[in-house]
């Protein structure tokens, strides 16, 4: 096992944060012009108490614990999607479920405040 003193424990910390924070406003950039564009479906993968709890208005809800009756359901939606949570870690499990299901046009949009932002840019 390795020991690390706080010190270096903090400095760890803090470079996982920076690129963390970095990898998640990359990919919430990216998704500007397809938010700009209207054509996307915003999809909220939380379960329905925290969905109830706060969400984006044009957000429909989808939880992943109902994913695997769900497949159809978003095939059916027939339009981009923008897979949105808390973290982006649910949003992204799902991404990545749903590409090897064969729907090639989903993106992980991370924290649904992230987005939120992004659709608030977009309405200035």
């Amino acid at each position: 096992m390795v020991s690390l003193t706080k010190a270096a424990a903090a400095r760890i910390f803090v470079v996982y944060f920076k690129i963390k924070h970095s990898i998640n406003k990359s990919r919430t950039m990216d998704l500007q012009p397809l938010i700009n564009s209207e054509d996307a479906v915003i999809v909220d993968v939380r379960e329905p108490g925290e969905f109830n709890a706060g969400h984006l208005e044009a957000s429909i809800n989808i939880p992943l614990s109902q994913l695997g009756h769900s497949v159809e359901r978003y095939r059916e939606l027939g339009r981009p999607l923008i897979l949105i949570c808390h973290s982006g870690n649910r949003s992204g499990m799902v991404t990545q479920f749903l590409r090897r299901q064969g729907i090639k046009e989903v993106y992980n949009g991370g924290a649904w405040t992230d987005v939120q932002r992004l659709i608030s840019r977009k309405a200035a």
